[in-house]
């Protein structure tokens, strides 16, 4: 429109110009050159007439499609700066929108794309909160625990992602009791390590808000991690490694290595020794204890079932069953080099695998992307897993080894030693399980999410 308006003004007044030139230039001329000049000029003026027209049918396709556009109500009354362009003032039709008290959006063309809570108003949220968390302190203890509870905020803030659900879920009338138990079990220790536990449990309830039975045990969680003993939380969390992780590497010492590292940050200081921390726990709902005629499962045994794949025999090395194996693999696209040496026993052959389910996750690496076994590929290594040896005898040999592995990492070896001395029978309740991954991956941050 612009361009239009400006050909019009300028058009007009270079007509007028010419005109007058025209005239002065030629007023002695003959009568037959003057009615010439006339015609012209009434033509000019006509073409000027059609260039006027031409603006006025462009401003009023303006004026309908102003007419057709949303009302001014569903905009802000706000009025908008005006813009300057070539000596015509524009108004900038420009629309806004409203969300809700510390919501962020985004301007979108066609409408609007609200993201929910703001990180301000989480923060204002925490402000609301932690004089109710503060209520049962005096005001001189008050004030230490309220600068523990804003180092919570801190650290809560970067745990969470700055996502619609992580922060949304602070606005949720469910969630804030939840934040003021936080809060609360926060205040009950100077511990910094139980904060970052205390924040990966509110990130697992905001991912698992539609699982009850889930938001039933963090919530529970969360109430004792102030009253825990830190000696306890180590024994507790080192009994669910040992139960729950299993290592992904094929190669015995490969995984065991892996699985040492994450229980040599896990066990930073002795473990408890006695009846007392198990007592302990039972109290706060962490363990259930047994009674004492029940025997507990030995770590070679309980490593016998979950790392199979470790403590397995194999298939001997050049036998029928053997040759048998390398026409499968080759035929099926594996390839027998799939078949490595037995750590565990000479001259004996198996999968690269640390478990039965790990065939699952096998795949080929081609460098840019991994291209996992189709299921006939995934099939054939399920035959060859059951054409394993189940000798006793050898059986037996590959655990005496696999403990002489076992024993060559410290933590491991201590885990054993302490494991083989606890006196009563127990396991992790849902409660205790969930605590202890969290303070897990607050030792160990590679690890995965918490699983039932």
């Amino acid at each position: 429109m612009k361009w239009f308006e400006w050909s019009f003004d300028g058009f007009g007044t270079a007509l007028s110009s010419a005109i007058l030139k025209l005239v002065t230039r030629n007023k002695n001329n003959k009568l037959g050159e003057n009615v010439t000049s006339i015609t012209q000029t009434q033509k000019a003026r006509d073409f000027a007439r059609q260039e006027q027209k031409l603006v006025f049918n462009k401003c009023d396709a303006a004026k309908t499609e102003t007419a057709n556009a949303p009302s001014q109500e569903q905009y802000s009354s706000n009025k908008a700066e005006p813009l300057q362009g070539n000596g015509i003032s524009i108004l900038s039709n420009i629309p806004t929108q409203k969300a809700g008290d510390g919501a962020q959006q985004i301007q979108a063309i066609g409408g609007v794309i609200n993201i929910g809570v703001s990180e301000e108003r989480v923060r204002a949220i925490f402000a609301e909160l932690i004089p109710v968390a503060l209520k049962k302190y005096t005001k001189e203890t008050g004030e230490n625990k309220q600068i523990i509870m804003q180092e919570f905020e801190k650290r809560l803030m970067l745990k969470l992602p700055q996502s619609d659900n992580s922060l949304q879920a602070f606005s949720t009338p469910s969630f804030q009791p939840l934040l003021t138990d936080a809060l609360q079990s926060a205040a009950k220790t100077d511990r910094e390590e139980y904060y970052d536990i205390l924040t990966d449990l509110l990130a697992c309830l905001i991912k698992n808000q539609e699982d009850r039975k889930m938001q039933v045990g963090i919530h529970q969680a969360i109430r004792i991690v102030g009253e825990i003993e830190y000696n306890s939380l180590c024994a507790l969390t080192a009994v669910h490694a040992f139960e729950k992780f299993c290592p992904e590497p094929g190669m015995c010492f490969a995984g065991l290595n892996r699985i040492n590292q994450t229980f040599s940050k896990i066990m930073d200081q002795e473990l408890p020794s006695g009846i007392d921390w198990l007592e302990h726990l039972e109290t706060l709902g962490a363990v259930r204890l047994y009674p004492q005629s029940m025997e507990m499962q030995g770590v070679i045994e309980h490593y016998s079932s979950t790392m199979n794949g470790y403590l397995c025999v194999g298939i001997k090395k050049d036998s029928e069953d053997y040759e048998k194996a390398i026409f499968m693999l080759d035929a099926a696209g594996i390839g027998h080099k799939c078949l490595i040496p037995n750590e565990c026993l000479d001259g004996y052959v198996r999968l690269p695998i640390a478990n039965e389910n790990a065939i699952d996750k096998l795949y080929f690496d081609r460098g840019t992307e991994h291209v996992y076994l189709n299921c006939e590929q995934k099939q054939i290594l399920r035959q060859i897993w059951k054409m394993y040896s189940q000798d006793p005898s050898l059986q037996q040999q590959v655990k005496n080894k696999f403990a002489n592995i076992l024993d060559f990492f410290d933590a491991l070896r201590r885990y054993r030693f302490w494991w083989d001395s606890i006196p009563q029978p127990f396991n992790n309740t849902l409660v205790g399980r969930i605590l202890a991954h969290a303070n897990a991956r607050r030792c160990d941050p590679e690890l995965p999410d918490f699983q039932w």
